[in-house]
């Protein structure tokens, strides 16, 4: 152990920096291809057509509150970021400036019982969906936290419900597509004798507009679901 700190001791005295290759000089420009679902396709394939950034140079930035796991969509121009902060549930961005377009507020008190998006947005023809978890105040009640929002306004046209899953889990995945939507969740009774808590073991299939389909439990799920 006394070695290895003389080893890192030894790195930190004389690092060795890897010089930066910059590609050339060249205006930016809006992407071509549209990120719409974690992963771009339905297939989670993850790939862009696009040329990448030639320089590595910060575009802009946009603070979204606590850091979280949901990452942005991207269509026709806009960024649509879902928030894990207790008054806004998401924002709308301009892809090139980074220009506020639209927030989504939300009446929280505090992040225990707020229900905070933490799904990567979903961007169908007119809406976006999001997906947001349950605060430990919640107990054996459903909270409506699939939530549907316009696309032009960012005003929230539905929720329904989706029953739990923690806000210790981390991130709560949400995929689909112009027909149905897939999302996992857990249940908690934390009054019952004995108490149970599952952070998420079921899968639940719903039609487009929040209209039940079908759910299957699968135990302990660590993967996200994926919609073909």
């Amino acid at each position: 152990m006394k070695n290895a700190f003389h080893a890192l001791e030894a790195i930190q005295s004389n690092p060795q920096f890897i010089k930066e290759i910059r590609g050339a000089e060249g205006p930016s420009s809006t992407s071509r291809t549209d990120w719409p679902v974690f992963g771009r396709t339905l297939e989670q394939t993850g790939l862009s057509p696009d040329s990448g950034p030639r320089t590595g140079a910060i575009a802009w930035k946009f603070p979204v509150g606590l850091s979280w796991y949901a990452a942005p969509a991207v269509e026709d121009g806009r960024v649509y970021i879902a928030s894990p902060g207790v008054t806004t549930l998401a924002y709308c961005l301009d892809e090139r400036t980074g220009e506020l377009l639209w927030t989504t507020p939300q009446n929280g008190l505090q992040i225990y019982s707020t229900p905070r998006a933490s799904s990567t947005p979903v961007v169908q023809r007119d809406h976006i969906v999001l997906r947001a978890t349950s605060g430990s105040w919640e107990m054996e009640e459903k909270a409506r936290h699939i939530y549907q929002l316009d696309k032009r306004t960012g005003k929230v046209v539905r929720q329904f419900d989706a029953d739990r899953i923690d806000y210790r889990r981390g991130s709560a995945p949400i995929s689909g597509n112009g027909k149905y939507l897939v999302y996992p969740y857990g249940r908690l009774n934390l009054r019952g004798v004995p108490a149970f808590h599952e952070m998420q073991d079921t899968v639940v299939v719903r039609k487009a507009g929040g209209e039940p389909w079908w759910t299957m439990s699968v135990g302990d799920l660590f993967g996200e679901p994926l919609l073909g």
